[in-house]
């Protein structure tokens, strides 16, 4: 079985039958998000000044990252939006197959260009 299947995708993510768990996204814990509860998402590419080395938290207060301590050693990852003021940034081992079970289980299609480095 693997990591999708078993709806761990690595760096913190569980992907549930209800939604995504966001493992250590508060310090005391974690964050759960209902499928209908995510309007769209994005993919995208991080780098060394624009969140690769950010292990946890954030830098400008609209999105917020879980801790991931393998984060540094990833290239992409993924933006929730959920209709709040922060929007979640996961960083997954596949960031391209959580995308696609996204797309499936949530019924809504990622946005169509991939951002090239966001702030976080």
């Amino acid at each position: 079985m693997t990591k999708m299947e078993n709806g761990l995708c690595g760096g913190g993510v569980e992907l549930t039958d209800s939604g995504v768990t966001i493992h250590w996204y508060y310090p005391w814990g974690s964050k759960h998000i209902p499928y209908g509860a995510i309007k769209s998402f994005k993919v995208v590419e991080i780098g060394t000044l624009t969140g690769q080395w950010r292990l946890w938290g954030t830098s400008n207060h609209h999105h917020w990252a879980n801790l991931d301590v393998r984060r540094p050693k990833k290239h992409r990852g993924i933006v929730l939006d959920i209709g709040a003021m922060v929007e979640p940034f996961i960083t997954p081992d596949d960031a391209d197959a959580l995308a696609a079970e996204l797309e499936r289980r949530c019924g809504i299609d990622p946005d169509a260009t991939h951002q090239k480095r966001p702030s976080i």
